[in-house]
């Protein structure tokens, strides 16, 4: 991949890594979750441990009407992932797609 280049992807229903090739760094902007299922966290994660990004009660694809819908909060990101800090969804049920761009 080459610096610019956009990401998509969609990470089903499985627990799930994203995992960019070693040299390469993704800017994730936004993240879409449209299922609350408990235990569907996303986050960022480096094979022992992890940082929430979102709970897996909370849904994106809704405006912010109640504590689990995060709205448009989901389009306004800048977490930066790459061989060591990667993208995961941690349970089985939800699916969610993100998108960014390569950054380097």
């Amino acid at each position: 991949m080459a610096v610019g280049d956009a990401v998509i992807e969609i990470l089903g229903a499985a627990i799930e890594n994203y995992q960019p090739s070693a040299g390469v760094e993704v800017q994730i902007t936004a993240i879409q979750k449209g299922a609350v299922t408990a235990g569907n966290e996303i986050v960022v994660w480096d094979g022992s441990s992890e940082v929430k990004i979102f709970n897996g009660n909370v849904r994106t694809d809704l405006d912010i009407v109640d504590a689990v819908q995060a709205g448009m909060q989901s389009g306004k990101l800048a977490i930066n992932i790459d061989n060591t800090y990667y993208l995961r969804k941690t349970n089985t049920s939800d699916q969610i797609v993100f998108c960014g761009i390569t950054v380097g």
